[in-house]
């Protein structure tokens, strides 16, 4: 496996910043502004989502649940493929649990949308699986 070469080390692209914004400010309709129809979602080992009602109902759920704010850290750019690095600051409505934790999102687009989105991490700490 090679490493991205460094000229791929990006400043964080505007639309990366948007749909953060979002995401963190709890607007549901980002995900309509930025998703392709045939979205796939994947988080981790899980099972993927695909298309756009299913994928939002993943991520509406998952919204009911936790609160989120992100840091992004480091975005690597090629044609179709943005990677964001972040710190994630998750807190569950349900007790007030929280936890800053590490994330790294794969990002693929079609023209202006995403059509493939895989974020991967841990979220054990926050349900008392292990330290962070």
């Amino acid at each position: 496996m090679s490493a991205i070469p460094a000229e791929h080390v990006t400043a964080v692209p505007q639309w990366v910043e948007d749909f953060y914004e979002g995401v963190d400010g709890g607007d549901l309709s980002v995900y309509g502004r930025f998703f392709a129809d045939d979205i796939s979602l994947r988080f981790g080992s899980g099972t993927p989502e695909h298309g756009m009602e299913s994928v939002v109902a993943a991520l509406t759920a998952a919204h009911d649940t936790l609160e989120l704010s992100h840091t992004i850290g480091a975005v690597w750019q090629s044609a179709e493929h943005t990677l964001v690095e972040a710190s994630v600051d998750y807190t569950l409505k349900s007790s007030g649990a929280s936890a800053t934790l590490p994330a790294f999102t794969v990002f693929h687009r079609r023209g202006e949308r995403v059509d493939e989105m895989r974020v991967y991490v841990d979220l054990g700490p926050l349900f008392g699986g292990g330290d962070h």
